[in-house]
């Protein structure tokens, strides 16, 4: 039997809440602990965030008073991702909602203010880029220690920790020389069980610019109920011959020589896959509920295609997911193969048989965070 203790989505970095997987994880004795990515806070979030509503101020003292509530529109719109991704997701939020109407209204007059003040704009455009990359260089000092304390954090289980990138893991976290986290990019092999991990793909953080997210790796996505949801369709009309465009539209096969050039399917192709680790989960795994308009639906943000052809190729028996937040999630696909998914909230640890390589009856256990009032 193996023993494997999932946890995602921690977004802290407080190191006692560490502590508390590590305690759990050697009481429970626990073969290996794997993190699905979305490790640390606010940080980083909150110091670009800064940056740019500082610029935003200085942009909005240059221009007369009666301009300033219309360049205000365009400039929140910006921030938050354009109007493309506000309107995604203004039924699920009443504020995007006001903020969408509103540039609608004022397109014109944003469009003619916009050229009119083009020479400004790119001005403080600069300015802020600067202020950016200031940031972005004491963000490198400050996390360094963030890292140093978690990273000792996890020095105290007894087993090996391995890691799977989330969209708020940055190049800044990669990048760090970690000695008790490894990085699960491609297959190991945990007592009889070989264990695969898939990062996040696509979603990366807002305002956190694309400087710290280079080295990301990405996988087109499939379906979803947001922007580029057919980018991989897209791709496949640009990219693929006659013959391939009508064995994908007759057979719904993907031309192998395109796949081969996704890096999540190129790197796990043709491994022998028990237990799949992804932060953002496929198929329904992707889903969660919502509370729209006052009726809760179901949202889904779309699959991995890379990941999902190495799941029909592989049939792992296990896939393990977060970046859904909330409660955790424990069930069976269609096909019989089981899925464990971890939260914000909660973490597990899972029994598995290593003959059968499922998990055993009555094999999962679901840990709660404590909330700070608690663990005061």
């Amino acid at each position: 039997m193996v023993r494997i203790l999932n946890v995602s989505d921690t977004h802290s970095d407080d190191p006692s809440k560490f502590k508390y997987i590590v305690d759990v994880a050697n009481s429970q004795r626990a073969d290996v602990v794997i993190h699905a990515g979305d490790v640390l806070g606010q940080k980083e979030l909150h110091r670009y965030a800064v940056v740019y509503h500082e610029g935003n101020d200085r942009f909005m003292d240059w221009l007369p008073s009666e301009h300033r509530h219309i360049m205000r529109v365009d400039l929140e719109v910006k921030q938050n991702g354009g109007i493309d991704a506000i309107k995604e997701a203004s039924d699920e939020d009443k504020d995007l909602q006001v903020l969408a109407e509103r540039y609608d209204i004022y397109k014109p007059q944003i469009d003619a203010l916009t050229k009119r003040y083009k020479s400004l704009g790119e001005f403080n455009a600069a300015w802020t880029k600067r202020d950016i990359e200031r940031a972005s260089k004491k963000l490198d000092e400050e996390m360094f220690y963030v890292f140093a304390r978690l990273d000792n954090a996890l020095g105290g289980c007894k087993c090996p920790v391995y890691f799977v990138r989330g969209n708020w893991d940055t190049d800044r976290f990669m990048n760090y020389k970690w000695k008790n986290l490894k990085f699960l990019n491609g297959v190991v092999n945990v007592k009889g069980i070989n264990v695969a991990g898939a990062p996040n793909w696509n979603e990366v953080v807002h305002p956190i610019p694309g400087s710290d997210y280079k080295n990301r790796e990405t996988d087109l996505m499939f379906g979803g109920d947001q922007p580029g949801s057919n980018e991989f369709k897209d791709w496949v009309k640009k990219e693929a011959t006659l013959k391939e465009l009508a064995n994908l539209e007759n057979r719904n096969e993907i031309p192998p020589r395109l796949l081969n050039k996704l890096s999540v399917y190129n790197r796990l192709k043709d491994k022998k896959i028990d237990y799949l680790v992804c932060h953002k989960g496929p198929s329904f795994l992707a889903t969660e509920k919502k509370i729209i308009k006052k009726k809760e639906e179901l949202v889904n943000y779309g699959s991995g295609i890379g990941l999902e052809q190495i799941i029909r190729d592989s049939k792992p028996t296990v896939i393990s997911a977060g970046h859904i937040h909330g409660k955790s999630r424990i069930g069976r696909f269609d096909d019989g193969g089981q899925y464990v998914c971890t939260s914000d909230k909660a973490f597990t640890v899972s029994d598995i048989d290593a003959v059968t390589k499922q998990v055993v009856a009555n094999g999962i256990k679901v840990f709660r965070f404590p909330d700070k009032k608690e663990a005061a």
